[in-house]
């Protein structure tokens, strides 16, 4: 047997109640501790959770706003495919009228 358990053994009836009380109020201490302990953790995650469901927000309007940014650039984009045609043809015929022929060699 181990000396806890021998000292135990050889308590008499108000030591062992002296012994069990001890060791209840030193539980509860710990208990109690651990309460705490527990509630800064729980403040600490909740702190955390609202941090990362701002950090999600700010996401999801990032997300919409490169969805616009995209959306601009295809109707940009279109739009310079036929305007280029268009000055093309435009700026061709403005410099055969003015005279500017193409010269076939160079």
């Amino acid at each position: 047997m181990d000396e806890r358990r021998l000292n135990v053994l050889a308590m008499d009836e108000w030591q062992f109640r002296s012994f069990v009380d001890e060791q209840f109020r030193a539980a509860d201490a710990r208990l109690r501790e651990h309460k705490e302990l527990l509630a800064a953790n729980m403040a600490l995650t909740q702190k955390i959770a609202d941090s990362t469901a701002e950090i999600v927000e700010t996401f999801g309007a990032t997300k919409k706003g490169a969805q616009i940014l995209s959306a601009i650039g295809r109707v940009a984009m279109r739009f310079g495919f036929w305007l280029s045609r268009f000055l093309f043809i435009v700026g061709s015929l403005w410099a055969v009228f003015h005279g500017h022929w193409p010269k076939g060699s160079e």
